[in-house]
């Protein structure tokens, strides 16, 4: 079994990838391998911390569900 989480994290990491998260009143985070910014509304982390954007997804999911 793939795991999906890990296989994106490695994308964020060798810099093929961004994800983005925006959800109503909690931070928008916007994971990139140049490290932790801040520009404009966007919040740029580490992928680092990457299990702090897997867990404010989860959150966000439940508040869509």
């Amino acid at each position: 079994m793939i795991n999906v989480f890990a296989l994106l994290e490695d994308l964020v990491k060798q810099g093929l990838l961004e994800v983005r998260l925006q959800s109503g009143f909690k931070p928008c985070y916007n994971i990139t391998p140049e490290g932790e910014q801040l520009v404009d509304d966007w919040e740029y982390i580490d992928s680092s911390d990457f299990q702090c954007f897997l867990d404010e997804a989860e959150c966000y999911l439940k508040e869509v569900g």
